[in-house]
């Protein structure tokens, strides 16, 4: 199959424009309550710190480390206020949440290095922002967490262990002692949980993200089943308002037409009798397509129904001789399905491919009995695109300048009830293939 050469419906592009936009307001939002979890977090943080850090003190001073825990705190302030605004303005919001994942990892690595290093207990906040970037940007936001604390806890390590003369000079040496056993025990311990909570948090997020896709789905499935409840109503109360006047229509226009004398009033009744054709055949299809009764399951001859229909297919719609339908069948091939809804869906196919088909054109309908029973019909027209492809089975949508874009939507309903598994083949300019499989062929008995 071949790629579109044209755009998207404006109907698609407006509905996929309009899931952009909730999922960056969604994004949006969550970025917002992230900002002022930050400072709620990193303010009680500090103040936990701050405490601490001061309590041995004969008086409150503000020592090189509690300056260096404030200074943490503004930055961490300021960076919050900066997420709140980029989280309003809508731009470039996947990239600031991830430069604040890392930004994170710094600040909490700043009180790490503050209380004690290797052996501090702050070490459990490296694996908190790893939560948070799977709870942000699934499994990209984690491994950016991890990647960002890893590296930071191995700054630390190296601070410890060669560069003793940047550790903060107003705690105690000890604090920082650990012997080359520990400190690997400490190191190795901490980047293991760190791995093990940002894979476990990436994966969760993924989970609950096709979840929500799941559920999405679910949504738009009870939207078309209410809007298919919906037709039905309305395709009930109109089709015999609409067909009675119809009918009688059809009957003058044709006592018309024998009555004419000049050729242009018989070509103007021809058209009449055309539209009010096509029009009954509207009509028809929303029925068909809104139709729930319950199909009456029995075992029936589908190369019987096909060639019947092929039959009528040769003397009705298009002129005779305009487009040639041939078959190719066994003696017989027997499914369990409903006669009269197999029916309907072997006619919406052959007339679709009659009305793609160019003057003299021909198609063929096949039924095979190989491995399983498949009804096959293929078309020399115009073909199908890949972009049209994807939505020709939807309700009202159609290539055609009068189609009705009803009659594929009926073939999938048929074919969802029954378990048909439908197949479509077809290259642009190169005609259409589709294939219809039942399944293994029933005995007759």
């Amino acid at each position: 199959m071949v790629a579109s050469e044209f755009p998207p419906p404006r109907a698609e592009a407006a509905r996929l424009g309009n899931q952009l936009e909730r999922s960056q307001a969604v994004f949006s939002k969550k970025l917002r309550q992230f900002a002022v979890a930050r400072a709620v977090v990193f303010t009680g943080t500090v103040i936990l710190v701050v405490v601490v850090l001061g309590r041995d003190l004969e008086r409150f001073k503000l020592t090189y480390s509690i300056k260096f825990a404030l200074w943490l705190l503004v930055f961490a302030h300021v960076s919050a206020v900066s997420q709140w605004w980029a989280s309003r303005s809508g731009r470039g919001m996947q990239s600031i949440a991830l430069l604040l994942l890392i930004v994170d990892q710094a600040l909490f690595a700043g009180i790490v290095y503050l209380t004690g290093g290797l052996a501090s207990g702050a070490t459990s906040l490296l694996g908190v922002t790893c939560v948070m970037g799977g709870a942000l940007l699934g499994i990209q936001g984690s491994i950016a967490s991890v990647v960002a604390g890893i590296t930071f806890f191995s700054l630390i390590l190296l601070i410890v262990g060669g560069a003793r003369d940047l550790l903060p000079p107003d705690q105690p040496a000890s604090l920082y002692l650990l012997g080359p056993a520990q400190s690997v025990y400490y190191y190795v311990f901490t980047v293991f949980m760190l791995l093990l909570v940002g894979l476990l948090s990436g994966y969760l997020a993924d989970r609950l993200a096709r979840a929500g896709g799941e559920v999405v789905a679910a949504r738009e499935r009870a939207k078309r089943a209410e809007r298919m409840a919906v037709l039905g109503r309305l395709a009930a109360g109109l089709a015999h308002e609409i067909r009675n006047p119809l009918s009688a229509i059809s009957g003058a226009v044709q006592m018309l037409r024998v009555g004419a004398e000049r050729q242009e009033d018989r070509e103007l009744c021809d058209i009449v009798l055309r539209e009010s054709a096509r029009l009954d055949e509207l009509v028809s299809d929303m029925l068909h397509l809104s139709r729930t009764k319950e199909k009456k399951l029995e075992k029936v001859d589908l190369t019987r129904i096909v060639s019947d229909v092929v039959q009528l297919a040769n003397r009705s719609g298009r002129r005779a001789g305009d487009v040639d339908v041939r078959l190719e069948a066994p003696d017989t091939a027997w499914v369990v399905a409903d006669e009269g809804q197999i029916r309907q869906l072997t006619w919406n196919l052959i007339r679709n491919a009659v009305q793609a088909s160019t003057s003299g054109g021909e198609v063929r309908v096949r039924v095979t009995t190989d491995k399983t029973i498949q009804l096959v019909i293929e078309d020399d027209g115009v073909g199908i695109d890949a972009a049209a492809q994807k939505m020709m089975f939807d309700e009202f949508f159609t290539t055609r300048t009068h189609g009705t874009g009803l009659g594929l939507a009926v073939v999938k309903r048929i074919a969802d009830e029954h378990g048909i598994l439908l197949k479509v083949e077809s290259e642009r300019n190169e005609g259409a293939q589709f294939s219809a499989d039942f399944g293994p062929q029933s005995s007759k008995d």
